[in-house]
């Protein structure tokens, strides 16, 4: 099997081979008869080109371009030992390199706003977008990490805009059409099915760009490299999510693609727009679905099982209690964790909520007030500020120990940023690492573990011992 660069056309045939040129190839000589297409086949395909003519001008591809700045010491010489050039010959210098991004986004708003994923703009110097019509525009972006979507704005307007459809309707089976740029190639269109429903997974574990995403789409519609931001779409031709990821071994396309439901980009959307920023509802426990054991045990069918609380968070404060199943939220019932995760992150901070729970089988009622996540990680992620070492930390929640992929259960205090280029990145400190020890001393919090980062001195080499996975490890970081 060989692998042709993305853009190379390979011919089907090549005439010269035997001797022919395209004109004097026969046409339908001795061929089958021809087959009439049953009238719903043939509907079946105009509903496809239809959607393509309605959407193809909506469509937008995105180019981001990121600088990356490090540090080096050279003293004009290569150095097979590395570098230990004596102080009178060192010098330092400041090196950068230039990366280009391409993805795809579509236009919501007539008047230049476009929805892409935040990955395919996470960084970027410069954004620019192109349009169907070949007019290209540098963008201003408004970026949310969580749930992985951004909202980038052009200045013009009389746009064609795509309609969100409501991603809560749809259904295992209908028909999804995937726009995008894989590997560079515009004007790209892609039909299969909806696949799966309320997948969840975490993406890009061992790095700064780890994320997780609790309420995928699965399709089966062909999405490729490069197709990251672009819209999946039913037969009306309405968004009903925002092509993210892919399953594969190969890093192309095998049949299971991702996307982001419409209703959560629509939601992060109207945020970004009206305040610059999402703000989300904050109770401080680890849901879980129920098991048919679970069931029997609690007394309800339905519900989300609560695993753990934080201690000092609105459910603690509440008196919410490990085993309590919540079935309903303001009297909207709760059908597993993610209706519970979903309407507490919608709900803005400070709101009083009325918990339906059941407690040893009988129903019982709590009121509680949702705190504010982004106040909560910014409180708990302040990096270190006596040190350079380059790593931000947080106590972990259960909410933080669901979004990093760690145990439910986790205490303790996790790596929650690493700067690329760091003396931490550089030593192999990782995101989600859960740190046990620094220099010694056992760590369960991250205001006890930033103290000590604190008071870490130049020139010194702290010690790190890290919980990865299943697995600790000795880290050792020098301090600049």
């Amino acid at each position: 099997m060989s692998f042709k660069r993305p853009g190379q056309i390979v011919p089907a045939l090549l005439f010269s081979a035997i001797g022919l040129t395209a004109s004097h190839m026969p046409c339908c000589a001795q061929g089958a008869a021809l087959v009439t297409p049953a009238q719903s086949v043939l509907d079946s395909q105009t509903t496809f080109i239809n959607v393509y003519k309605a959407a193809r001008a909506s469509i937008v591809s995105i180019q981001s371009r990121t600088t990356i700045k490090r540090s080096a010491q050279s003293d004009g010489e290569f150095n097979p030992f590395g570098n230990h050039a004596q102080p009178n010959s060192q010098r330092s210098q400041e090196s950068s390199r230039v990366m280009m991004g391409t993805g795809s986004g579509f236009i919501v708003r007539q008047d230049g706003y476009i929805l892409t994923n935040d990955h395919v703009v996470a960084g970027a110097d410069k954004v620019t977008v192109r349009l169907y019509d070949g007019r290209e525009f540098t963008g201003e972006v408004k970026r949310d990490f969580r749930s992985d979507i951004a909202l980038i704005k052009i200045a013009t307007d009389h746009l064609s805009a795509l309609n969100l459809a409501d991603s809560n309707k749809v259904q295992v089976g209908e028909w999804a059409i995937a726009f995008g740029t894989p590997f560079g190639l515009r004007d790209t269109m892609t039909v299969g099915v909806i696949s799966a429903l309320s997948r969840e997974t975490v993406i890009g574990g061992s790095q700064e760009d780890a994320r997780f995403y609790p309420n995928l789409i699965q399709t089966d519609a062909s999405i490729n490299p490069g197709n990251s931001g672009g819209p999946l779409l039913d037969v009306f031709g309405r968004v009903v999510g925002i092509n993210a990821a892919i399953e594969s071994p190969t890093g192309g396309n095998v049949g299971i693609g991702f996307a982001i439901p419409s209703n959560t980009a629509k939601y992060v959307m109207e945020q970004l727009i009206g305040k610059g920023i999402v703000t989300r509802g904050f109770l401080g426990l680890a849901p879980e679905d129920l098991t048919p054991d679970d069931q029997r045990r609690y007394g309800t069918k339905t519900g989300a099982l609560v695993t753990a609380i934080t201690e000092g968070s609105p459910a603690s404060s509440a008196g919410l209690m490990v085993e309590d199943v919540v079935v309903g939220i303001n009297g909207q019932p709760i059908e597993g964790e993610r209706e519970l995760r979903d309407i507490v992150a919608k709900t803005a901070p400070g709101t009083s909520v009325n918990l339906d729970i059941f407690r040893n089988k009988r129903r019982l009622q709590v009121a509680a007030v949702l705190g504010d996540v982004a106040k909560l990680q910014a409180s708990a992620g302040n990096p270190p500020k006596s040190s350079n070492i380059g790593i931000h930390v947080a106590s972990i929640t259960p909410d933080l120990a669901s979004r990093m992929g760690l145990d439910p259960t986790a205490m303790g205090v996790v790596v929650t940023d690493v700067q690329q280029g760091s003396p931490a990145f550089e030593a192999g400190l990782k995101l989600a690492d859960v740190l046990v020890r620094i220099d010694g001393n056992e760590v369960t919090s991250g205001p006890q573990a930033e103290g000590l980062i604190s008071e870490m001195k130049h020139g010194e080499t702290a010690t790190f011992v890290v919980l990865r996975g299943h697995t600790r490890v000795l880290v050792r970081v020098p301090i600049e």
